[in-house]
């Protein structure tokens, strides 16, 4: 049997948190200031994307620079391709999740 330790939960707090699919997502696709990403992804508050962010970079997902724009890290492209297959498989096998 397979034991999933520190490492996969290290991950699973990452990809289980609200937010986190769109912000890479968001910042993959060209959103590089705080205030692109927060246009680019509707309902989110400031607030919860200030949070987010600072998650995502001392998770070392993403990158501040000087002039304030941000990018992934090889690190939170590898979460973000995780991401696209998980949904991918969902599109291919059809999977629902009742709420």
């Amino acid at each position: 049997m397979t034991e999933f330790g520190k490492d996969f939960i290290y991950i699973h707090d990452i990809l289980r948190l609200k937010w986190v699919p769109e912000i890479l997502s968001a910042i993959h696709n060209g959103a590089s200031t705080f205030s692109k990403i927060l246009i680019d992804i509707p309902f989110i508050s400031q607030t919860e994307l200030n949070r987010k962010i600072k998650f995502l970079v001392e998770r070392k997902l993403i990158t501040r620079g000087p002039s304030g724009v941000y990018s992934l890290n090889p690190f939170g492209k590898e979460v973000l391709y995780i991401l696209l297959y998980i949904q991918r498989l969902n599109a291919k096998y059809g999977v629902t999740v009742k709420p």
